[in-house]
């Protein structure tokens, strides 16, 4: 997918271009996706668990909204709950 220090642009285009997902901690990702015109890719932001111990929140996500995420979203997992909004942000 290309270099490990690649800028975040780089993966968005990536992930879009092949219909993926990002799972990321990063906060720039939300902003990135709140630019005029970004609908993708979906991503999933972790800011509260280590990816690991995330994984049953993740695969519910994914799970729970398929259709969102194919149609582009942004998922924010917190310790209570799960805050979904649709691409693009407005």
């Amino acid at each position: 997918m290309g270099p490990e220090n690649a800028p975040d642009e780089v993966l968005f285009a990536w992930a879009r271009e092949r219909g993926y997902t990002v799972l990321t901690a990063d906060l720039d990702f939300g902003h990135l996706l709140s630019l005029p015109g970004e609908d993708g890719p979906s991503a999933i932001r972790l800011p509260y668990t280590e990816p690991p111990e995330a994984l049953p929140q993740v695969l519910e996500v994914l799970s729970r909204f398929s259709e969102a995420s194919q149609r582009g979203a942004l998922a924010v997992i917190g310790p209570e709950k799960t805050r979904l909004r649709l691409l693009p942000l407005q």
